[in-house]
């Protein structure tokens, strides 16, 4: 008969090493850090743009 997992306690020292570990925040803030970046461009290029809209077609 197949038993059911049991649960991870909240004090264990695999859990603790796995948030304290640096190696970790360091990436998750690099992807973060990243992430603001490719935002800040694109909102960047958004708004910078001719003041005044796009140039009126040319009469023929």
């Amino acid at each position: 008969m197949a038993r059911a997992p049991q649960p991870v306690a909240r004090d264990t020292p695999e859990r603790d090493a796995a948030l304290g570990n640096p190696t970790m925040w360091l990436i998750l803030l690099e992807a973060f850090g990243a992430g603001l970046v490719l935002v800040l461009i694109v909102w960047w290029t958004m708004f910078s743009g001719r003041k005044r809209g796009e140039r009126p077609p040319p009469e023929d």
